[in-house]
């Protein structure tokens, strides 16, 4: 199950968003039903692009993503589990 903390989506929205927006440029997918809670798997993005779409997050939002597939702690599996990562970096600059 998902282990980054993500029950409080509020004051991430706009950052849901973009993470929508670029998930929906990158799969080519319309995710008119996307939300905080939708996982990569169900946006279209497997194990071998999630690498790709982590440096388009790093880019767009200019933050560095310490991600490890098999380490418990760093599971990013829903848009909001890296909305709120994103949240807390900026939160600390």
């Amino acid at each position: 199950m998902n282990m980054v903390a993500t029950a409080n989506y509020d004051g991430v929205d706009s950052i849901v968003t973009k993470l929508i927006d670029l998930l929906r440029t990158y799969t080519k997918k319309p995710g008119e039903d996307w939300t905080a809670k939708t996982t990569l798997d169900e946006a279209g993005i497997d194990s071998f692009d999630i690498v790709e779409y982590i440096f388009e997050i790093e880019d767009a939002f200019d933050v560095e993503i310490n991600f490890n597939a098999n380490k418990a702690d760093d599971r990013l599996e829903t848009i909001g589990d890296f909305a709120a990562m994103i949240a807390r970096q900026k939160a600390t600059v």
